[in-house]
């Protein structure tokens, strides 16, 4: 079934990580914000994006819903889409999380940092497992509002 750590390993504020109805439930900390999410991520290269890929993408992803631990019937309405190009023999991330407006600035910076944390981690365990094969060696976090 492979590593059941995989997930605290890729970022140490997961605390719930399981596979549900064709999606994920997660439980976890995002930054500042000073309580658990709690996630049921639904993940398509499908998905209705929130916004049009950039012309260089290869692939893009999408995912939604999240609630929070207090008050589990209430969507907090982010959404998640991140796009793979490659460029010049390497590859770039485009990482983007789409809040409300009214969202508090903690919870937008924190799950900004949170992702950058996640995926920088995957790409290095990805690495270390030979599972992939370009270097990991330079990153860069920009954050953009729309």
């Amino acid at each position: 079934m492979g590593d059941q750590a995989l997930p605290s390993k890729i970022h140490p504020e997961h605390f719930i990580f399981a596979g549900v109805h064709g999606g994920q439930e997660v439980m976890k900390l995002i930054g500042e914000y000073g309580q658990p999410t709690y996630q049921k991520i639904f993940i398509s290269l499908d998905a209705e994006k929130p916004v049009i890929p950039d012309a260089d993408t290869k692939i893009s992803m999408a995912g939604d819903t999240a609630t929070l631990m207090s008050d589990p019937s209430l969507d907090i309405k982010m959404y998640g889409m991140h796009q793979f190009k490659m460029k010049k023999g390497r590859l770039r991330i485009k990482l983007g999380v789409f809040s409300p407006e009214a969202a508090p600035s903690e919870m937008v910076l924190g799950h900004h940092e949170h992702l950058a944390v996640e995926f920088f981690n995957s790409l290095a365990i990805a690495y270390q497992n030979k599972t992939f094969k370009g270097k990991t060696t330079q990153y860069s976090l920009k954050i953009q509002e729309i």
